[in-house]
């Protein structure tokens, strides 16, 4: 009884063993990490997948990245740090995006800064453009008596108060910084895609393409799906055989994700009621 029971032990013993080595040469295998970037990007969704590609730079097992976008776009600044955070990451590792259903305007921009940018045929892209929106709600507050008491700095101070109405000169304001912005965009999809400027004004009003004719015009560099992206990425990192493909992002618990949109759902009001920058579609 007593020798079954050591046999059962040193059995155990040595999978163990097998099993801690099998984990340790995985652990050590060069990999392609896959970096999903889903829904709006705004301060709160930038922060942590700007914390997944910081760390896909210094994880030395990861050989390319695959950044997977989804997303309509957002706030002009969360998408300038993803796109600027790209060009840095592929300064050390090859980065290919993958535009899925939605990659337009920010989301966009955020390809812009891998070196190949990968659609599907019927992938919505493009919408190269800035937009500043509110809603104004002072005819409301006439009709029900209603009066906003505001001090101020200078006349501009208040722009896009939704409580006001907006002033000719309000508007020329923000068209100032509406084209100030506007024009970075097109110099990044100008350099990102090594296409002239005048040839990006051309189609940067607004429009929006699929896949096939992004294609065309010189937006995308090629059209196929996560295959194509992971050959490419392969081809571009010099890797001769196929590694494995290590989605990199950090998962958060379902309590978590429901207190985190809980918390950051006060940005959403802020959009409504207040003059924002947006480049989404």
């Amino acid at each position: 009884m007593v020798k079954r029971i050591l046999l059962i032990l040193a059995g155990l013993f040595i999978l163990l063993f097998i099993i801690n080595v099998a984990v340790s040469l995985h652990k050590g295998r060069e990999i392609i990490g896959i970096i999903k970037i889903n829904g709006i990007i705004n301060d709160f969704s930038a922060e942590k997948w700007l914390s997944v590609i910081e760390d896909a730079q210094k994880n030395r097992r990861v050989k390319a990245v695959i950044i997977d976008i989804n997303s309509p776009g957002g706030g002009v600044t969360s998408s300038l740090k993803l796109y600027l955070a790209l060009k840095k990451l592929r300064q050390d590792k090859p980065v290919v995006a993958l535009l899925e259903s939605v990659a337009a305007s920010g989301g966009y921009l955020v390809a812009c800064g891998a070196d190949k940018i990968i659609a599907y045929p019927s992938t919505v892209t493009g919408s190269i453009g800035v937009i500043s929106e509110n809603i104004n709600v002072a005819q409301a507050m006439k009709k029900l008596g209603l009066k906003s008491f505001v001090v101020k700095s200078g006349k501009y101070k208040d722009v896009g108060s939704p409580f006001r109405e907006q002033t000719e000169e309000d508007r020329k304001s923000l068209q100032i910084v509406v084209n100030s912005i506007f024009d970075e965009f097109v110099n990044i999809v100008s350099e990102g895609r090594n296409l002239s400027k005048k040839c990006v004004l051309k189609y940067a009003d607004g429009s929006i393409w699929t896949g096939s004719n992004a294609k065309k015009i010189g937006f995308v560099d090629g059209i196929g799906g996560i295959e194509e992206a992971k050959k490419l990425a392969m081809k571009l990192s010099g890797l001769k055989k196929r590694p494995p493909f290590v989605c990199l992002n950090k998962r958060a618990n379902f309590v978590k994700r429901i207190f985190e949109e809980v918390v950051h759902f006060p940005s959403f009001l802020n959009r409504i009621f207040y003059s924002s920058l947006y480049i989404q579609s």
